[in-house]
């Protein structure tokens, strides 16, 4: 936000440069694949840019650590701006995986991992930002659960679209 109406927002500020929010960090956060990771953009600097979206908007660092070799999903869900989700090998390294779909979260990403390798996952709002959840799970052969809005087996398909889930109500 831009409280002193100098046009420059949040960390891009000088008036707030030594908070320490503003500090560069990364990663923002450790997370569990498996686990929704929940957090916000705001407050923090615009420090990375994926590869598939342009924008100033703030971002945020997760880290995960693969429990073994395969491919794994991350998904943006349950946020109110537009923003990007990609993938590095490292804080600052090579991209993995990018994604940038049209409009309010639904973001997705698939990183083949070996056992033990850091993943981190960052979520980059374009213009501005907001709070966010990214879903992390191993990417299944068929649709494992329907009705929790996620495409486990990453076919395209999300639930009652999926043939997988033809024989749910």
């Amino acid at each position: 936000l831009d409280e002193d109406y100098d046009l420059t927002e949040d960390c891009a500020d000088a008036d707030c440069v030594d908070f320490p929010s503003c500090a560069p960090g990364c990663p923002d956060a450790t997370g569990e694949i498996g686990v929704n990771e929940s957090g916000t953009t705001l407050g923090h600097p615009d420090e990375d840019e994926g590869g598939c979206a342009f924008g100033n908007g703030p971002d945020t660092s997760v880290s995960y650590v693969a429990p073994a070799d395969g491919a794994y999903a991350f998904q943006l869900i349950d946020t109110a701006f537009d923003g990007a989700l990609f993938a590095l090998d490292a804080c600052g390294g090579a991209e993995l995986a990018c994604d940038d779909a049209f409009g309010f979260g639904y973001d997705a990403i698939v990183v083949d991992a070996v056992a033990a390798q850091e993943i981190v996952v960052v979520v980059d709002g374009l213009s501005t930002g907001g709070a966010f959840t990214i879903a992390s799970f191993a990417v299944e052969a068929t649709e494992t659960v329907c009705g929790d809005l996620l495409d486990q087996d990453v076919d395209g398909d999300i639930d009652c679209e999926d043939a997988d889930c033809a024989a749910e109500p």
